[in-house]
């Protein structure tokens, strides 16, 4: 088992009619894939961590940074899991406001202006997986 911890900034603001529709796609293709994770978005920030077979989560990560609507794609973590963490999941999302971004990223620092969610995994890459268990358990 594999898991892959990326982060990007869409290209443009994604509503949320537009993000349902992305993670209506995401969902048969990951589920048809065997690849489970949970997708974190706020203000054209994406964070996303993808678990299953290593050359299906490769392979499906790199279509993600090869699509159109992501900049700054970068990977943070990969490697060898033993288990599923989002093993019901073929893909969920959840959308911060600047109020959810400051309780569970920033509880104890200073909101950075910037990409607050790249910065907050750069900063600390042990925290990415972190940030998607507490938000998987408020689910």
């Amino acid at each position: 088992m594999y898991e892959l911890l990326y982060t990007s900034v869409a290209r443009k603001k994604l509503t949320e009619d537009a993000l349902l529709d992305i993670m209506t796609d995401a969902k048969k293709n990951n589920s048809a894939m065997g690849v489970t994770g949970m997708l974190v978005y706020y203000d054209c920030e994406i964070m996303q961590i993808l678990e299953g077979d290593k050359l299906a989560v490769e392979s499906l990560y790199k279509k993600i940074s090869r699509d159109e609507r992501h900049s700054l794609v970068e990977v943070f973590y990969s490697g060898e899991i033993k288990e599923r963490a989002f093993n019901n999941w073929s893909m969920e999302s959840v959308i911060l406001d600047e109020q959810k971004l400051k309780k569970y990223l920033y509880s104890d620092h200073e909101l950075v202006p910037e990409n607050p969610l790249q910065h907050m995994v750069k900063s600390n890459p042990n925290q990415g997986k972190k940030i998607f268990l507490t938000l998987r358990d408020t689910l």
